[in-house]
């Protein structure tokens, strides 16, 4: 049974992941608006979020420029959503043929899911163009869920993927000895957790800390705990923090939960902690 002041968090980083500042990229802040693309910075941008949301429209498009305001409005109640919109013009017609657009169609609205399987990487919007409809659906985007104004849309073609280089000695985590790399892993995913609740303010960070500490607190009534045994109160600590963790995790937005559970890499660690890591 999940205490009493874990299950307020939970309700509290539900609001908190509402009303946090949006990603420009993953793990920086990013101020609300609509991202203005070509075809080269729609590619860039395309393989940077795990999920965007593009308006596509022609040139002295009245509907586009009706919905103006409204798509301002919905980058600012979907902060965390990448918002973009892209002229299809004669010079990036070459964006129109990709995804399927045939001139004089009206604007499309789409949704680009880097990380789904081929043929579900471009979701249309199918729905009518009112503010409620459209709010829904790229809620639905932000949170990983289906809709009734879903479709899979054509995909642009693939090019050839590049090769990545191989690292000598492989990932410098998996060297790591279990323990510190469990520890290192805390840390960063902690620090992530941190910056989420920090910046909702409210006294939501203190909270969770409050919840550690009562978790730790009842950790540490095993019968050998030895609070003089520094690796112990070391591990107890971990073991407090991802218990909280994962309890918030569970009930906390989908885009919320990749950010924080995101693979971890000593380059995501302060350079003293990742130094003393590899020592």
């Amino acid at each position: 049974m999940r205490r009493p002041l874990v299950v307020a968090l939970l309700a509290l980083v539900g609001l908190a992941a509402a009303q946090m500042p949006g990603m420009q990229r993953e793990g920086k802040r990013r101020v609300p608006g609509v991202i203005e693309l070509d075809g080269p910075r729609l590619q860039q941008m395309a393989g940077r979020h795990k999920r965007m949301v593009v308006w596509m429209h022609e040139p002295g498009c009245a509907v586009t420029k009706a919905w103006q305001p409204w798509l301002f409005a919905l980058s600012n109640v979907l902060p965390r959503l990448a918002l973009g919109k892209v002229d299809v013009t004669p010079f990036n017609r070459t964006v129109a043929n990709a995804f399927g657009l045939a001139p004089g169609i009206g604007p499309a609205l789409k949704a680009l899911i880097r990380d789904n399987e081929k043929g579900e990487r471009v979701v249309d919007y199918t729905g009518p163009l009112d503010f409620d409809s459209v709010l829904s659906w790229s809620q639905s985007i932000l949170g990983g869920e289906d809709h009734e104004h879903s479709r899979f849309g054509v995909e642009p073609p693939e090019g050839p993927t590049p090769k990545k280089a191989k690292k000598a000695g492989g990932d410098p985590m998996s060297n790591l000895p279990k323990n510190v790399r469990e520890m290192a892993e805390t840390m960063v995913r902690e620090s992530r957790l941190q910056k989420v609740l920090r910046d909702h303010g409210g006294g939501i960070l203190e909270q969770y800390e409050g919840a550690v500490a009562d978790t730790f607190n009842r950790l540490k009534q095993r019968d050998d705990f030895d609070a003089d045994n520094k690796q112990m109160v070391q591990e107890l600590n971990r073991a407090a923090r991802e218990m909280v963790r994962n309890d918030l995790l569970a009930s906390a937005p989908l885009d919320v939960r990749e950010e924080i559970e995101a693979e971890v890499s000593l380059g995501d660690m302060p350079a003293d902690s990742a130094k003393m890591a590899m020592s």
